[in-house]
């Protein structure tokens, strides 16, 4: 049975804060592209990881039953370059997120892209690592959204909007052995993820040389207020919901008006 947007998922997954990550182990990195009928967007993301050249990648694509040659490229890919390929109906972007999550190495720091979204640089092993050599739970580096420039924020802050971006985001999967995303929720199953990450202890750190692009538009562009509302109140209770609600409902009122602005001074 499908999660509705005010339940938690069937059978939440444990969040974990320390166990699983042997020291010294090979670190890859499991890159999950989701993506449905957006060809040249999907070329692109797929050529900003081949230029990187870094044998450390393990790319996954999950692909919604595309009809515009998607699911054919999905395929050409996954015949010798990706580490996991399929094209097949889904639930949502969250099914598809958990079906990448689920491919993804047991070792792997876990990366999540839609198509058009662009990696510029990966991180070096050892900005990964703890003094005892071991995989961190969370790296967390720079965005660039359209012309803004973003730096993930991993604090308190969370519980009012969603302060880290998921592409500039390594998630050792020991956190969560299991996929994490609620398919109850449509636009806003990321920024769940990582409240419970936070209530959980995972620590983040912040590391040099992890760059990527995000097209600005995305999913969470729209606001959606009323899913805003119930994930924050599900981890805040409902006057934590109720100001996420005032606060988000404000930054689109003023993300909106400058978009009028900018259109009123193009003409």
């Amino acid at each position: 049975m499908r999660a509705t947007m005010s339940e938690r998922p069937m059978n939440p997954t444990e969040i974990r804060t320390h166990d699983g990550r042997a020291p010294a182990s090979p670190l890859s990195v499991a890159v999950v592209i989701v993506t449905r009928n957006c060809l040249a967007a999907l070329n692109a993301t797929v050529d900003s990881l081949v230029a990187l050249n870094d044998a450390r990648l393990r790319p996954i694509l999950i692909d919604g039953a595309s009809s515009d040659g998607t699911a054919d490229r999905v395929a050409e890919l996954g015949n010798g370059w990706a580490h996991h390929a399929r094209s097949e109906p889904d639930r949502g972007i969250y099914d598809a997120m958990n079906k990448g999550w689920r491919a993804a190495p047991p070792d792997a720091f876990i990366l999540y892209l839609g198509a058009g979204d662009l990696v510029f640089e990966l991180p070096v092993d050892g900005a990964l690592r703890d003094p005892a050599g071991r995989a961190i739970p969370l790296a967390l580096g720079r965005c660039s959204v359209g012309e803004m420039q973003f730096r993930s924020r991993w604090s308190a802050e969370m519980r009012l909007r969603n302060t880290a971006h998921h592409q500039a985001m390594l998630v050792h999967k020991s956190v969560s052995p299991e996929p994490p995303f609620d398919i109850g929720l449509r636009i806003y199953g990321d920024w769940d993820f990582n409240l419970r990450m936070l209530e959980a202890g995972v620590m983040a750190r912040h590391v040099p040389g992890f760059r990527t692009y995000a097209e600005a538009g995305g999913a969470s562009w729209r606001h959606d207020l009323a899913e805003i509302r119930v994930v924050a109140a599900r981890h805040g209770g409902p006057l934590i919901g109720a100001a996420a609600f005032a606060l988000n409902q404000v930054s689109r009122w003023r993300r909106d008006r400058s978009i009028r602005n900018d259109a009123t001074r193009s003409d």
